[in-house]
């Protein structure tokens, strides 16, 4: 367990960096040659002609053009991405109430290739599959991107209730295949497992039943140089997949032959941007349209991003192709509505109770706020929600539930507090349990000598209740000579004994793509963001 909470840390603190770089608009990684990004040749047959003559069947294949779209793929290629078809049950039904007259809503949920890096000059995944699938079905799909750079299937476990709309997803996209560890002990039923699993177990009962898909990203060469085919997690989320009866999609079962023949879209011998993460002005003519990837990780917005896109959509025009076949039988919509078998992993049931409070959703666990105001400090681009007061003895109370449904209910579970650190005018609180939960009073000093302003994670343990209150009281005592708190949220970690998300970049990106409070809905989406911030 120390190895795998090494590796676990280890992770947070790469994952924070791929947030500061995704956020710099910059990538920060160590590059293989001074050129940019090599990736390790091979002496494969340069043939042209894509791919074998295998076929590969289904049961109904949308191949008709989409409206001013040029496919970067063929439909073969596609096809075989299509590693799973799962139990097409779900994904049917979906399709079924979009032909009835329903809205479609897909969510996309992952790290930052879901989130667009690498997207420089042309579009991230889900908003390829958004112009195709607009295209070809109308405009009652709405996509929704729900992504954060620099997170794990961990983060989005706790907080996917302020990342997907719970209410309206009918399809729901997962990309964690090379975000997520790959080397855990022990195999499966371990720290970095469980939080995948019980993200997939929360999706799947959401109130329209959607269909859960995983797509499995491709990196053709890892961190440290060396090539290789499967230093991913895919192997161990196909295991999820078998169990939940869930479609797969993977890109390297789509592009590795075209990547080893070195088609143009798909050439993998250097990436399209330098080791500073800057296109190369001088031969980018060579690269935009022909490498795949933009750098080691993420795939090029122009290639690497749109075959991906296209693999997403293309799963969702069959399953649009085959109801229109075939129209959904009654045994199939009432198999969605059955419960899930028990968890594959031991005792590894998901939490009842949301987990993550950011944005409006933690106004609404805040149950007392005398002399606390909930405002923005940040700007249009940057919006800064957050109970804010400088009054000492001032007390602001957060009701929450505690409670894992993972067992070991005598351990405590992990209580993060998000609160701005700043270098001015910042004051200390008192955080302490005074209903129902019971936890160690703990203080926590806003102020430091640092010239930053940022969410900081002010992290305690606390005991398992259904109604936990908690209390911050702004003390007397400061290290600045001010007493201004600021808190933006609080997050509970999901198995007791567990540990906390240990992200607050994440959080603090969140904070910029929530709607405010009023707004019809609180879920981060990238387009928000985007549009703040003009990316």
């Amino acid at each position: 367990m120390a190895v795998a909470s090494f590796k676990l840390h280890f992770m947070y603190i790469v994952n924070a960096i791929f947030i500061f770089a995704f956020l710099n608009k910059a990538s920060s990684i160590v590059p293989l040659r001074n050129e940019g990004y090599f990736a390790t040749s091979n002496s494969y047959s340069s043939s042209r002609e894509v791919m074998s003559s295998q076929s590969y069947c289904r049961d109904s294949v949308y191949s008709e053009p989409v409206p001013n779209f040029q496919w970067m793929s063929d439909e073969e290629t596609r096809q075989r991405s299509q590693t799973s078809p799962g139990n097409t049950a779900r994904l049917r039904a979906a399709v079924d109430r979009y032909m009835k007259g329903d809205n479609l809503t897909v969510v996309f949920l992952g790290g930052s290739i879901t989130a667009g890096q690498g997207a420089v000059d042309g579009k991230a995944f889900p908003f390829w599959a958004e112009e195709i699938l607009q295209g070809s079905m109308g405009n009652r799909v709405r996509v929704h991107n729900g992504a954060v750079p620099g997170t794990l299937s961990a983060y989005m476990s706790v907080c996917h209730n302020v990342h997907a709309p719970r209410e309206a997803a009918d399809i729901v996209f997962i990309d964690y295949s090379i975000n997520d560890p790959t080397d855990s002990f022990p195999a499966m039923d371990n720290m970095m497992r469980r939080p995948f699993e019980r993200l997939l177990r929360k999706l799947l009962n959401y109130p329209r039943r959607p269909a859960v898909i995983l797509i499995h990203a491709y990196r053709w060469i890892s961190v440290d140089g060396v090539k290789t085919y499967w230093k991913s997690c895919e192997r161990d989320f196909h295991d999820f997949g078998i169990y939940y009866g869930l479609p797969e999609l993977s890109v390297k079962a789509g592009a590795y032959e075209l990547m080893l023949q070195g088609i143009p879209g798909f050439i993998v011998n250097r990436t399209r941007a330098d080791h500073n993460g800057r296109i190369q002005q001088a031969i980018d003519s060579t690269l935009k349209g022909n490498v795949f990837y933009w750098d080691i990780i993420h795939p090029d917005g122009q290639t690497g991003h749109k075959f991906m896109g296209e693999i997403a959509a293309q799963a969702v025009l069959d399953a649009w192709s085959s109801v229109k076949a075939s129209s959904c039988t009654e045994k199939e919509l009432l198999s969605v509505k059955k419960p899930l078998l028990p968890p594959l992993l031991s005792n590894n049931y998901e939490s009842a109770s949301d987990r993550c409070f950011i944005g409006p959703v933690f106004v609404k666990a805040v149950i007392s706020n005398e002399s606390w105001v909930y405002k923005d400090e940040g700007s249009s681009a940057r919006p800064k929600l957050g109970f804010i007061s400088e009054k000492p003895h001032a007390q602001l109370k957060i009701k929450v539930n505690t409670t894992s449904s993972t067992g070991m209910k005598e351990k405590e579970v992990t209580v993060e507090i998000s609160y701005l650190k700043s270098y001015v005018n910042m004051g200390m609180a008192r955080v302490e349990c005074i209903s129902g939960c019971i936890c160690l009073g703990t203080k926590m000093d806003g102020h430091t000598t640092d010239k930053t302003s940022l969410l900081n994670l002010h992290e305690f343990k606390a005991s398992q209740h259904e109604e936990c209150v908690m209390a911050i009281t702004i003390l007397e005592e400061t290290s600045s000579g001010k007493h201004k708190v600021k808190i933006a949220g609080i997050t509970i970690s999901e198995e007791g004994g567990g540990e906390g998300i240990k992200n607050n970049m994440a959080i603090d990106m969140v904070m910029e793509g929530v709607s405010k409070e009023g707004s019809s809905t609180a879920e981060f989406d990238m387009k928000t963001w985007g549009r703040l911030h003009k990316v």
